[in-house]
């Protein structure tokens, strides 16, 4: 099992795919099926090598015994800026999927040389309303953990709402391979439902903008246009704020956006990288990009 003692930590990690750009990803979970977002990145439609850590906490990461508090996401951060270096690349694209996303962000931030790129995928840090101790989402889900009918329910929510019948079908089955997922036992701590937002030492908007703003790396924030969690709002916000950002938005997906429309997001990841490529006329890809923002219809795939 590929194990890195890193940053004070056991972190497991696998490889995925040959191709020349080098990614990073890392979440507290990763799902095994082909058609996962980082397999098809690493596939040939992504044409990427990926590298996937788990999350320090998490198995088979090493276990944490205590609550990291506000230092959860700069830690993983950190933890995927030193596997980096353990395995040999001083520079990498990032990217993230829902609090995987959160991670790149505050890598991006912690240490911008790292990065040439970061692709952001429904988890743009979301509004000080409320507080940053803690998220809803991640509480509502933990709070439904002993009742099947409401916690079916929860995980519906984040979910597009399906308009016809072949939609309801195919969400439907989505959401059993959630459920399923997260019957696994992926936190036997509980940690998950303790961490909340990411910068929770920034306690406005404003002050997350001013934030978010000094980032200058090139970035690419794909949402969909009926995330109850990470909102609209939220990836607009972090568009707005990043200098050249390019933002995608699906009309029919939710938070699930990776399992909904995984090629259509992966072709969208791909010609980001393609074009910041191209905007470098350098043989490596580049370090710089940006583009328009796009809310894409249904069948814009």
């Amino acid at each position: 099992m590929p194990l890195i003692r890193a940053n004070g930590a056991d972190l497991y990690y696998e490889e995925l795919g040959s191709g020349h750009e080098v990614v990073f990803s890392s979440q507290q979970a990763f799902d095994r099926d082909p058609d996962a977002y980082q397999a098809l990145l690493a596939g040939p439609l992504g044409r990427c090598r990926v590298f996937c850590v788990t999350a320090r906490g998490f198995p088979p990461s090493g276990r944490v015994w205590e609550d990291l508090g506000p230092r959860w996401y700069p830690t993983w951060a950190d933890d995927v800026y030193v596997v980096a270096r353990a395995l040999g690349f001083v520079r990498f694209v990032y990217t993230g999927v829902s609090h995987g996303a959160v991670i790149g962000w505050h890598l991006a931030t912690q240490h911008p040389g790292a990065l040439k790129a970061l692709v952001s995928v429904v988890g743009a840090p979301h509004d000080r309303a409320g507080g940053t101790a803690r998220s809803e989402g991640r509480q509502s889900l933990a709070r439904a953990a002993d009742d099947a009918a409401t916690r079916r329910a929860r995980v519906e929510q984040v979910f597009a709402r399906p308009r016809t019948e072949a939609q309801r079908v195919r969400r439907d089955a989505l959401v059993d391979r959630a459920l399923a997922r997260s019957a696994a036992g992926t936190d036997p701590d509980g940690w998950s439902a303790r961490i909340g937002k990411a910068f929770p030492s920034l306690a406005t908007n404003e002050a997350l903008e001013e934030a978010l703003a000094s980032i200058m790396v090139p970035t690419l924030i794909l949402g969909g246009a009926q995330d109850p969690l990470c909102k609209p709002e939220d990836n607009l916000r972090a568009a707005r704020a990043v200098a050249g950002a390019r933002m995608v938005l699906w009309e029919d997906a939710g938070h699930m956006l990776a399992w909904e429309r995984p090629r259509a997001v992966i072709g969208a990841v791909r010609q980001f990288l393609d074009d910041v490529h191209a905007a470098s006329g350098a043989a490596t890809p580049s370090v710089r990009g940006g583009g328009p923002t796009q809310i894409l219809a249904p069948g814009d795939s």
